[in-house]
């Protein structure tokens, strides 16, 4: 037996809030309904769903207005972030790396707060100078950052 449901929630493999999906009977029953992620097919669904999408734009215009408030304090910045650095190389390498965690901290210590997921960097610093680093706020917002690397 199937069940038609429309998704509440996002559900990985099956869809989208919003999508109506047929589903097995045992599955909708055990796991979609209690969970909430889905519903039965009615019209009190499509009314919940439509009320559950408002919020959801509603939420979305929120942070897309906090990520772009973000994006212009850190446009055009220089971030300074200090490492130890082999002495007497001229190519200035570090001991260590600098990681997207380490800007992360050191741009939440300047007062504006990034999870390091948001830090689009290909690999760690392992040298000296100044390179230019994505942030992807949020999806379409980005923002390109200088960030120097000085010897401590």
């Amino acid at each position: 037996m199937s069940l038609e449901v429309i998704l509440m929630d996002d559900v990985q493999h099956l869809g989208k809030i919003g999508d109506t999906v047929t589903v097995r009977d045992g599955y909708a029953r055990n796991y979609l309904l209690p969970k909430g992620l889905a519903e039965p097919l009615t019209k009190n669904a499509l009314r919940k769903l439509e009320k559950i999408r408002k919020e959801r734009e509603e939420l979305l215009k929120i942070r897309k207005a906090e990520a772009t408030d973000k994006a212009n304090k850190l446009k055009g910045q220089t971030l300074t972030i200090a490492a130890k650095a082999v002495e007497g190389d001229e190519e200035g390498k570090l001991y260590g790396s600098v990681t997207a965690a380490d800007i992360a901290k050191a741009l939440t210590d300047a007062g504006v707060a990034i999870d390091p997921a948001m830090v689009k960097l290909e690999e760690a610093i392992k040298h000296l100078g100044t390179n230019d680093i994505v942030i992807a706020l949020m999806a379409g917002v980005e923002v390109t950052l200088k960030v120097a690397i000085v010897a401590e």
